[in-house]
């Protein structure tokens, strides 16, 4: 019997391929070889959209150990499976003190690494981050730029080229005056690394914005190398989150150019009223304004 890979040319399958749900795909052990070269071709990575694949492990050290294995896809993404956008998830309850009647002040924590394309089925995130619909009005074009292109790309699930790829780290916890939010990204361009840390005080709307680039590969390398050489004996997400964020300082400390946005402006009191960094009509106005022009003059270029 001929296979359906011998009737149909190469061109014809990657089109019949990149429109099936990754679940679907056959697994890589057991097709032929001319199916695993499609699905491992630039051609096929390219027509079809990434789905991301939601992983939720059920022990923080489980957490971890699958974080080290993100950060390894992200510096060799040639090891990447045909799931090409993967993000951790993992979630805690803390139980107040039931004589005050206070709240469970629950804690999201995320490791997502998105690599370049089209998302299939792109929908905003699901978690509620207080910062999902932040923008950094008034800052630095350079800053702003690289907020949407990484960040906001990854929550909102818009597409970002294909020589790129993003590695977002969030931490989130709930519950009035103890909550914050926190995004850490990196940032490969398809010519050079970024970097952007994001920390917001919901309870006193403080907010500090980082964002440092032309960030060397020698330099990312080795201190994500120190990170994954630790992270056999970390087993907890929170101290992992520390050791990333230890590994991004260090990058900064090599950096081409840098910006900072902070709110409360340092130098006086805000001109505008804090919910104008949250209006979703301006910030969707401002977006399609770049028209997703190439990520490395876009997001981290000068």
């Amino acid at each position: 019997m001929t296979s359906l890979d011998q009737k149909l040319p190469a061109g014809s399958l990657v089109e019949i391929l990149s429109h099936l749900p990754v679940t679907s795909q056959p697994p890589m052990r057991s097709t032929s070889q001319a199916f695993k070269g499609i699905m491992t071709s630039p051609l096929f990575r390219q027509v079809r959209p990434k789905e991301v694949l939601v992983v939720k492990p059920k022990t923080a050290k489980k957490m971890v150990n699958v974080a080290s294995k993100l950060i390894n896809g992200f510096m060799t993404p040639d090891s990447l499976p045909v799931v090409d956008s993967i993000r951790l998830e993992w979630e805690k309850t803390e139980v107040g003190d039931k004589k005050s009647m206070s709240f469970k002040n629950p804690f999201y924590k995320f490791l997502q690494l998105r690599v370049g394309g089209q998302q299939a089925n792109a929908e905003p995130f699901e978690e509620e981050l207080y910062l999902n619909g932040l923008d950094p009005k008034g800052a630095e074009p350079a800053l702003r730029k690289a907020w949407w292109a990484s960040v906001r790309s990854v929550l909102d699930g818009l597409p970002i080229p294909e020589s790129a790829r993003i590695l977002l780290l969030g931490d989130r916890r709930l519950g009035g005056r103890n909550a914050y939010s926190l995004v850490l990204a990196l940032v490969w361009t398809g010519s050079d690394y970024g970097v952007l840390k994001c920390n917001l005080d919901p309870a006193y709307l403080d907010c500090n914005m980082h964002c440092s680039g032309g960030i060397k590969e020698n330099t990312v390398t080795a201190a994500l190398g120190v990170l994954l050489k630790r992270a056999h004996k970390i087993n907890t997400f929170k101290t992992f989150a520390a050791a990333f964020e230890t590994a991004l300082n260090k990058m900064i400390d090599d950096h081409a150019w840098g910006d900072e946005w902070v709110y409360p402006p340092l130098d006086g009191e805000p001109d505008e009223d804090p919910d104008v960094y949250f209006d979703e009509d301006t910030m969707d106005g401002y977006f399609k304004t770049f028209d997703q022009p190439d990520l490395g003059s876009w997001c981290f270029g000068r």
